[in-house]
């Protein structure tokens, strides 16, 4: 499931003009059939039994219990002790089911290609009329989907702006504190950007929903990036500073602003934005790892490539350019491509288009070289083959393509 099919029917350009980092977004839709996550009676269920050795890949919570008062924690974590805690009104998390659910992995790796950023997701099964965390704030944007029962949520008004994880949390709420109220459904969506501060409680029947936590790449990880590229290079930010100036007794304080002042314009001069850029592009495309999409025997015989097949990027490829050294790099998760400065049309092709075939590939290749560097792209995973991509994830799409085209 892609970004657009996650947000309709608001479209992504609208919802980065308006919502990203600045509104709650509440789409309602009252569709049990809408998410195809999860569906059998007891996945959740298999998925703590058989891939939850220990707490931190699950665990619980209450409003109003500290996690130090929780009596079973003392133990590794069992799918009956897990049962009764959940009956005593604890809330049951499920945290990385990305590394646990192959349909959402997919889901993780479509949201993670339209942030470029990493993504995780948690999946929280609550007992009927129970809370599992009071009123709080995230330090990660999140996109909550309701997948069975209902929930309340209370969407305070007050908020803090865009934390830090390394911020302190700030207390906010009073007893009178204004809030906007919104009833999850099957189906329904909920955006709440990091800082909103919100709390929830399941209706009559237990719930159970997602949360996809965005970590976004911010202008403080360019500037720390910037920063450790120029010491690199620049003994002056490699120099200790003095002991009586961090004792305070230092009485130049103009001198050490100016200090500060000459380092900070250096830094701005320097050509260090780039690699700084170039850093965090390989913090997302190094860090992910593949999903598998394509089944193995459906790739047994192929007929080979010609100038003429259509080809697609992999369903769980993310990538990007970096262009440096007189070279033009195509960087996707677990392979990079090295182009001389006269192809560098080549690599933003691949990163804005949807379908290709080898012949339209741009640059001054022969039809010959235009099939090797396609074979290239194939053999390392970073496209298939169009008609074998959407026969793979047929199954997954079939719930919501018919609603799309409609």
């Amino acid at each position: 499931m892609e970004l657009r099919e996650l947000i309709a029917p608001v479209p992504p350009e609208q919802f980065f003009n308006r919502f990203w980092e600045k509104e709650v977004l509440y789409v309602s839709r009252n569709d049990v059939a809408y998410f195809p996550f999860l569906r059998a009676e007891q996945s959740l269920e298999e998925i703590i039994q058989f891939f939850c050795r220990q707490w931190g890949d699950v665990s619980l919570a209450r409003a109003g219990t500290p996690a130090s008062e929780c009596p079973y924690l003392n133990a590794p974590p069992d799918l009956r002790a897990i049962t009764k805690a959940f009956r005593e009104k604890y809330t049951v998390v499920v945290n990385d089911l990305q590394l646990k659910d192959l349909s959402v992995a997919h889901l993780c790796r479509s949201i993670e290609r339209a942030f470029f950023c990493r993504a995780n997701v948690n999946a929280y099964l609550t007992n009927a009329d129970s809370q599992g965390l009071k009123a709080h704030y995230d330090d990660d944007d999140v996109f909550i989907l309701q997948l069975k029962g209902t929930k309340s949520w209370k969407i305070y008004r007050e908020r803090v702006d865009l934390p830090l994880a390394s911020m302190a949390y700030a207390e906010r709420l009073t007893l009178d504190s204004p809030f906007d109220g919104f009833e999850l459904v099957p189906g329904d969506v909920l955006y709440m950007p990091r800082g909103v501060i919100h709390e929830a409680i399941a209706g009559a029947v237990p719930s159970l929903h997602l949360t996809v936590s965005l970590s976004t790449l911010r202008w403080i990880d360019v500037i720390n990036e910037v920063v450790q590229a120029t010491a690199e290079r620049d003994v002056r930010l490699r120099r200790s500073i003095a002991p009586q100036v961090l004792r305070g007794i230092e009485e130049d304080r103009a001198e050490i602003r100016a200090e500060l002042r000459r380092l900070v314009e250096h830094l701005l001069d320097s050509d260090a934005t780039d690699q700084a850029i170039h850093r965090l592009q390989n913090r997302i495309c190094r860090g992910l790892g593949p999903v598998s999409l394509v089944s193995l025997a459906a790739t047994a015989v192929q007929a080979p490539l010609t100038g003429d097949c259509r080809l697609q990027l992999a369903p769980d490829q993310i990538c990007c350019v970096e262009e440096d050294n007189g070279s033009c790099k195509l960087k996707a998760v677990g392979a990079e491509f090295e182009f001389p400065l006269s192809l560098s049309e080549l690599p933003r092709f691949m990163c804005s288009v949807d379908q290709f075939c080898p012949n339209e590939l741009p640059g001054a290749l022969s039809p010959k070289a235009r099939l090797e560097v396609a074979q290239q792209f194939l053999d390392r995973g970073l496209v298939v083959r169009a008609p074998l991509a959407r026969a793979v994830r047929q199954t997954e799409l079939s719930s919501w393509t018919t609603r799309i085209k409609e």
